[in-house]
């Protein structure tokens, strides 16, 4: 298949499995991000943080995040999407991994072709890989444009048949 997707028996995802962080994931979070920034020729990191910042406010509006339009960061306390910062992403990147595989999960069988390639070869989306989930949003997120955005105007149907295009890379 592709880079997104691995056989079932090397880690099975549905939409009701956590992703949990573990110990030094941030750290591990920072690393790809890195790669994807130079793989990428990205010179300046804040326009994809403002375009994942709006991509998750959709998602969460969508139902795929468990709190409405933000998360508890460290210290309890609850952030909206649009103020956290980086470093909070960051911290909560499982959650990140978790809101992605739930709308990749949701939004395959749409796509015939894909849904039944990966029903045949028995695939799963690679929630667990923060290098997967990290490439696949740089991914989406540019779109072959060169730049970082999320049209949102035209609703989730649209963002939906970009995912999907992603993927089918």
């Amino acid at each position: 298949m592709n880079k997104f997707f691995s056989i079932r028996a090397e880690g099975d995802y549905s939409e009701t499995q956590k992703i949990t962080a573990e110990v030094g994931h941030s750290g591990l979070v920072r690393k790809a991000f890195a790669e994807c920034v130079q793989k990428h020729g990205v010179k300046d990191c804040r326009p994809f943080f403002a375009a994942l910042k709006g991509l998750l406010t959709e998602l969460s509006k969508a139902g795929f995040t468990q709190q409405p339009n933000g998360w508890h960061v460290t210290g309890g306390k609850f952030v909206t999407f649009d103020k956290m910062t980086h470093h909070q992403l960051f911290a909560t990147w499982a959650s990140v991994q978790q809101t992605i595989a739930k709308w990749v999960h949701a939004t395959l069988p749409s796509n015939t072709e894909i849904w039944l390639e990966i029903l045949e070869n028995d695939l799963v989306f690679k929630a667990n890989d923060i290098q997967a989930v990290m490439e696949l949003l740089f991914e989406f997120l540019q779109m072959g444009k060169g730049y970082f955005a999320v049209d949102t105007e035209q609703g989730m149907e649209y963002l939906e048949g970009r995912l999907v295009k992603c993927l089918n890379r």
